[in-house]
Parts: structure tokens; C-alpha cells; sequence
């Protein structure tokens, strides 16, 4: 019995620790989204989140550790479900690739959409850190960027779009993905997804497509 209670009670610790956790983060996406980062303090952010002062710092070294969490972990999820789930070697013509951007387009503006406070929160605050966690939220674009330049050299090399894409290619889709969100969260955020997402998805292959001949909305 007493190995049992043992056992018991660390399992139950760590639960609380969990549940403890994930209330700070969604403490800190609700009081950084609607004050601001340089005016959130750790106190606002326990408060919120009906914890100890001292249990924030059993997660989190200060606020800026956990503003770098959540940057982390909004690139990650946007990266698993787009270029990890869809990737360019499942494409063979141009009416797969308008059918698989259409559906990275559905997962971005509405993973974003369901996820507001946080969306507007990178997009506005990212680069509020100071300079040395700036290079971390740099570092993140620098990786996002990677993985799109892989995507449309992968679909050059084989003839699928135009074989002239850069890295300043990958730089202009971030740029058109970024306010693309931006429009659609923040701006608009009443319009629908899937109306956006066509949108978005035909100026984005003007540009890639060049001079071949251009896909019509799906």
C-alpha cells in the first residue's frame, strides 16, 4: 500500500504540474495579446493563471522564456500541419499542387483563426524580446523559410512550377503568408476561410507559376 501511495502521489504531482503549465501558457497568450509584452509582468501572468508566483519559475526562467515558448511552438504546429503534412514529393502535375496549396492555405488561415490572441501576438510582439532572444525569433523565420525554399526547389527540379525560384521566392510567400494572416485575423476576421484561401492560393501562383499557363480557383 505505502508503494502504491508512493506512486500515486507522484503521478498526481506531475499531473498538477501539467495542468499548472498549461495554465501559464494560456495565461500569458491572453495577458501579453491584450496588454503587450514590455507591460505584462510575471505577477500578471501568475495572477492570471490562479498559480503560485513560485510555480511560474518551475517552468519558466522569466516572462521572456515563455514568450519564446509560445513563438516556438506556434512555428511547429504551423510547420506539422503544412509542409510536414503536405509534402512537395506527393505533387505530380499543377492540378495537384493548386489542390495541396489550397489545403496548406485552409490549415493556415484557420488554425490561426481558431487561436486569435496567439496569432496576433507573434505577428505584433515577436520582436519586442531583447536582442539576444530576437536572434532565437529570427532563427525560427530563418528555418521557415528552409523548409519553403526546399518545397518549391523540390517542385522546380521537376518541372512542376518555374525552375527560375530563390530564396527570395521563399522570402515573398512568407511575406504574402504573414499579412495573408494578418488580413484574415485581424483585419477581417469575419471572412470566410475558404474564400480567403483561394484568394491568397491564386496570387501566390501567378508568382510561382511565371509565364506557364495559370490554374483556374479550385
Amino acid at each position: 500500500m505505502t508503494d502504491m501511495s508512493v506512486i500515486m502521489g507522484k503521478f498526481m504531482s506531475r499531473s498538477n504540474k501539467l495542468t499548472s503549465r498549461d495554465r501559464l501558457v494560456r495565461a500569458a497568450i491572453e495577458v501579453f495579446g491584450t496588454r503587450g509584452y514590455h507591460a505584462t509582468r510575471v505577477s500578471d501572468l501568475v495572477s492570471h493563471a490562479g498559480v503560485a508566483h513560485g510555480t511560474f519559475y518551475l517552468y519558466f526562467d522569466n516572462k521572456e522564456a515563455i514568450f519564446l515558448y509560445l513563438v516556438d511552438d506556434f512555428f511547429t504546429r504551423l510547420q506539422n500541419q503544412t509542409l510536414d503534412r503536405f509534402p512537395a514529393s506527393a505533387v505530380a502535375n499543377t492540378g495537384e499542387l493548386n489542390a495541396q496549396l489550397l489545403e496548406m492555405w485552409r490549415s493556415i488561415l484557420g488554425h490561426c483563426r481558431c487561436e486569435p490572441f496567439l496569432t496576433a501576438l507573434i505577428l505584433r510582439e515577436s520582436y519586442a524580446v531583447s536582442l539576444a532572444s530576437r536572434t532565437r525569433v529570427e532563427e525560427r523565420f530563418a528555418q521557415t523559410i528552409t523548409s519553403i525554399g526546399t518545397y518549391l526547389k523540390e517542385l522546380a527540379k521537376r518541372g512542376i512550377i518555374r525552375g527560375s525560384v530563390t530564396d527570395a521566392s521563399a522570402w515573398g510567400i512568407l511575406g504574402l503568408i504573414e499579412r495573408a494572416i494578418h488580413y484574415a485575423v485581424v483585419v477581417n476576421p469575419e471572412a470566410e476561410v475558404d474564400t480567403l484561401a483561394h484568394e491568397f492560393l491564386q496570387i501566390e501562383l501567378n508568382g510561382l507559376l511565371g509565364d506557364r499557363e495559370g490554374l483556374g480557383a479550385a
